[in-house]
């Protein structure tokens, strides 16, 4: 029963911080989540070279976002980042 609490206030948790995210940081969010159990069935060589790189692109794309959500700072200066993307 615990862990059913737990589940639960970390459902509405993650909910509520949904609700307070821009669009594309939720829906990046959503495409890592779509993603790694994908990954997680690459061919074992080419989950450790392109399963890591899409991984770690994808991250550091949403780590950018969220900078850019909560920085002080001109957005633009983050988000011209991710044109490299």
């Amino acid at each position: 029963m615990h862990e059913l609490v737990q589940g639960n206030l970390a459902l509405r948790l993650h909910q509520t911080m949904n609700n307070q995210l821009p669009k594309v940081v939720q829906d990046c969010h959503a495409l890592l989540l779509w993603l790694i159990p994908l990954l997680d069935k690459f061919p074992r060589l080419r989950r450790f070279t392109l399963g890591e790189r899409l991984e770690n692109g994808l991250l550091d794309i949403l780590a950018d976002l969220v900078e850019a959500t909560y920085s002080q700072r001109k957005k633009t200066a983050f988000l011209g980042r991710l044109d490299k993307f």
